[in-house]
This record gives C-alpha cells, sequence and structure tokens, in this order.
C-alpha cells in the first residue's frame, strides 16, 4: 500500500535486536562482536524468528610448538589456506 520495499519483508521487530545489530556489523573486535551476536540470537529464538538446526564446527588440532595455523576466513573452505606461514619454535 505504502511501497515499502525494506529486507526486513516479514516485518521482524524486537527491541534488542534492534540494539544489537548495529553493534554486531560495527565491532572490530571479534570477542565482544562474538557477545553481541550471541545475545542477538537469544532474542531471535526466543521470539522463535530463527531455529538454529545445525553448526559447522571446524576444529583443527597440531602440535605444541607449531605457529601459524589460525582459524580460515568466513568465505574460505579449506583448513590450511596459510600453511605456507607456519613454522616450528
Amino acid at each position: 500500500e505504502n511501497r515499502w520495499n525494506a529486507t526486513n519483508r516479514v516485518g521482524y521487530s524486537n527491541p534488542t535486536v534492534d540494539e544489537l545489530w548495529p553493534k554486531v556489523l560495527g565491532t572490530v573486535d571479534d570477542h565482544q562482536r562474538e557477545g553481541y551476536l550471541v545475545e542477538v540470537l537469544k532474542a531471535m529464538t526466543a521470539d522463535a524468528v530463527v531455529n538454529v538446526t545445525h553448526l559447522q564446527p571446524r576444529p583443527m588440532a597440531y602440535r605444541e610448538g607449531l605457529t601459524g595455523p589460525t582459524e580460515s576466513w568466513v568465505g574460505e573452505s579449506a583448513l590450511l589456506w596459510n600453511v605456507w606461514e607456519w613454522h616450528w619454535k
């Protein structure tokens, strides 16, 4: 009726999500951003908006003394993406 065409097509609104989502998108520190995201997901789950049905853990084991293995970036599918940077202490 009013030609509204935003991305929130279902019209979902939650004050907690509205407050924290900009912080999720704008926080540089990984640990702080993760905390905001957890709170957003809790709020959305409580409202039955989302239901986390599966997780995709990416465990990686390596021996003490080896430096270099790091978590890959979100779009990377390989676990050994920076192997050329690894070295033994």
